[in-house]
């Protein structure tokens, strides 16, 4: 397990795991771990999607070894839990942007530039909340405890924020943070649900429109938008 001190930070958990915050350049400068933490990332998200639409049984979340520091960005991290040396579970945040695609994750180039839909901080996507697929790991909690501890990431750095903008005395005008997640329909929508989270926005994904539910033909993927207000 590498890391890097001026950007990775280390925290104890109940169960006697520990969690540590990764950044992108943390992660690129340990490749054999970017490798394993994107495999236990690929697995879990197709561990889901296979029940749902087994056609889409291959699908891989991260298509590429980049792909996730790409996502994440340089403000966006990602914390994952370890049983000893072992990542067992994972979860991550990147500064909203609501001009990306759905479909591809990704952004133009004319958009990079710019960094349109980029705010203030306040607004944070949380992303590849993920859980070993092993028995040891799964039905405990660890999906859950991940979220909690990216949206509690999400406020400090926020919090952060104002602090060195000189607006953190300003108690009255203090803003809540808004975590965003983007899941399928009755997939992990139910997950985010419990957590506090309520849809504003339910759209198609390009180029999946006819892509039925399996056992349910008339139910067609969708992706909805949730959001929560934490602080």
């Amino acid at each position: 397990m590498e890391t890097s001190n001026s950007d990775t930070h280390k925290n104890g958990d109940s169960s006697g795991y520990v969690t540590i915050i990764y950044t992108a350049s943390t992660l690129l400068s340990s490749p054999d771990f970017l490798t394993d933490l994107t495999a236990m990332i690929n697995t879990n998200f197709q561990t889901f999607w296979t029940p749902f639409a087994p056609n889409l049984s291959d699908y891989q979340r991260l298509p590429e070894h980049s792909s996730l520091p790409e996502e994440l960005g340089p403000q966006g991290f990602m914390i994952v839990m370890f049983d000893d040396q072992l990542p067992v579970a994972s979860s991550g945040a990147k500064l909203w942007d609501p001009n990306i695609k759905v479909a591809s994750n990704t952004k133009s180039e004319s958009e990079k530039q710019s960094g349109t839909g980029l705010g203030d901080g306040s607004e944070w996507e949380d992303i590849m909340t993920t859980v070993r697929q092993e028995e040891n790991y799964m039905g405990r909690g660890l999906a859950k405890e991940m979220v909690r501890r990216v949206e509690a990431e999400c406020v400090r750095r926020y919090r952060e924020t104002e602090g060195k903008s000189g607006t953190s005395g300003q108690r009255e005008m203090k803003r809540n943070v808004k975590c965003i997640a983007r899941c399928v329909k009755g997939m992990l929508s139910r997950f985010h649900e419990k957590l506090g989270y309520v849809m504003i926005a339910e759209e198609s994904v390009p180029g999946m429109e006819n892509v039925a539910i399996s056992g349910m033909e008339d139910v067609r993927i969708k992706i909805l938008t949730m959001e929560k207000f934490v602080g």
